[in-house]
């Protein structure tokens, strides 16, 4: 029997209040996983994605983690629970200052599914490592390392932890097909939209 997680990530963002990431996994594993085990999974999760990646430090320290918590859900969805906090070491680490605006380093992620896909607003990059409106070649490559985590955890086994996205559309958790996108041009941070994973 599959269980279904999300994980919250809220960073204060400085003088522009907070920013969220939220994360979707399920676990297919044959045995039964522990509350304890779960939390173990993706404070590793979310250390390789920030931290492992190098993303970290090409965000401003004024990107500082306010919390990171951990919720089980439904096929659907739908919350069930909450598992509890994690505190994994990923707030910014660069001494540079964000990219003006509601920018944000971008990322998408393909599903086999028709119309559900994911996406991913990282925080901003600080202004050093965009040039001409661009992310340095530096920069886009540890986006890619996060992207690349965000779309394969390797979390323990042959494949027991699969990300992927709640999707209205298909009427449940869609996993992603281990391929993406990332952006050398930083987006925008968006509203969540339903369905698309957003």
């Amino acid at each position: 029997m599959p269980f279904y997680y999300q994980v919250k990530v809220t960073f204060n963002a400085g003088g522009r209040g907070v920013a969220q990431n939220t994360f979707s996994i399920r676990y297919g594993g044959t045995l039964a996983v522990t509350d304890a085990a779960v939390l173990t999974n993706m404070d590793t999760w979310m250390t390789r994605i920030y931290n492992t990646s190098g993303l970290r430090t090409v965000i401003s320290t004024a990107f500082t983690l306010i919390s990171c918590i951990v919720t089980e859900h439904t096929s659907t969805g739908q919350l069930i629970r909450e598992v509890g906090g994690i505190s994994p070491v990923i707030s910014g680490t660069s001494s540079g200052d964000s990219s003006a605006g509601p920018t944000a380093m971008s990322a998408q992620a393909n599903t086999n599914t028709p119309k559900a896909r994911g996406g991913k607003r990282f925080p901003p990059p600080v202004d050093t490592v965009v040039v001409g409106q661009l992310l340095t070649n530096t920069a886009l490559s540890l986006l890619a390392s996060a992207a690349s985590y965000w779309l394969a955890p390797g979390l323990g086994g042959i494949n027991p932890w699969e990300s992927g996205i709640f999707s209205t559309f298909a009427g449940g958790f869609v996993p992603f097909n281990g391929t993406g996108t990332v952006r050398n041009i930083p987006g925008t941070q968006t509203t969540r939209k339903p369905g698309r994973g957003l």
